[in-house]
Order: C-alpha cells, then structure tokens, then sequence
C-alpha cells in the first residue's frame, strides 16, 4: 500500500515495484533540492596587521563551479579583534573585489574580542567562481585568530532557483 513520507507521495510499502510516478518524484527532488557543502576554507595560521584598507583574508577563499540554474550560499564566521577601539568591517567578495555582502561591528575599547558571521546568497552566476573574505578597521591594526577559534568560509548549494 502506497504512503506519503515527507515531500513523496505513492512511496512504494517494501517489497512493492517501484512505480514511474514515485521515481519521476524523488528525480524531480534530486535536481531540484539542495546538494549541499561545495567547498570551505579555514587559514592555517593567525594573520595581524589588518588596517584601514580592505584587506583579503589569508586562507579564507573558496573556488568552484556554479550553475546558473543553482542558489548558492556563502557563510563567513570570523574570529578577531582590534588593537583600538574601532569599526570592524568583513565582507564576502568575488576574485576581482566585487561586493556580495558586509557585515560590521563597533567595539568600544582595544583588544575586544568579536565574533562575526557574514551570509550571502546568489543565483543567476555561472562558470568558474572564487568567494574570499576581506576585511578592515577603522583605527589601529586587525587580528585574525583561526588555529583556535573559528575562521572558515563555507560555499553550499542551496537548490534549484
């Protein structure tokens, strides 16, 4: 006897034949879900010095190949602080510098440890792609932690558009 389990209707009991319908369903949910992680980076070392000009993040860029047809999803989580008080800027940017989302914070004294997390979704993008992370302050210099604490970039697709 056929049953409905989550988004499939007409699921085959066990034992029963697989039917065209319920094939022709989990196929149309195979393309269309989400396929998941494509790729992640973390850097394998502390990086200092950070000023006020936007500045790539060692280690934290992620390259793949996207299809238009595909959503995808870049999360940035970022560990750091500034060496005064000041703004804190990170952003998800293309290979050439291009914006795809900021995220920014102010910390009122030096040395304040942040956390900060930075999403972006897109579609409509094809071909060879490269999501990095940059970063600057507005006063004093920027410390990136990563060997202990969280620094990763992760690139998923999300589903079809």
């Amino acid at each position: 006897m056929p049953t409905t389990i989550g988004p499939f209707s007409n699921v085959p009991a066990p034992g029963d034949l697989l039917t065209s319908a319920w094939a022709q369903q989990l196929t149309t949910y195979a393309v269309a879900g989400p396929r998941g992680w494509i790729g992640s980076a973390s850097p394998a070392s502390d990086q200092s010095g950070i000023g006020a000009t936007m500045t790539d993040v060692t280690g934290m860029s992620v390259a793949f190949t996207a299809d238009a047809t595909r959503r995808y999803r870049t999360t940035v989580v970022l560990t750091c602080y500034p060496t005064s008080a000041a703004a804190v800027v990170v952003q998800i940017t293309n290979a050439a510098g291009g914006l795809l989302r900021r995220s920014f914070t102010t910390v009122g004294a030096a040395n304040a440890y942040m956390n900060i997390t930075v999403v972006g979704v897109e579609s409509g993008i094809s071909g060879a792609q490269t999501r990095k992370v940059q970063a600057n302050t507005s006063a004093g210099t920027l410390v990136i932690y990563s060997a202990t604490t969280a620094a990763l970039i992760v690139v998923e697709d999300i589903g079809k558009v």
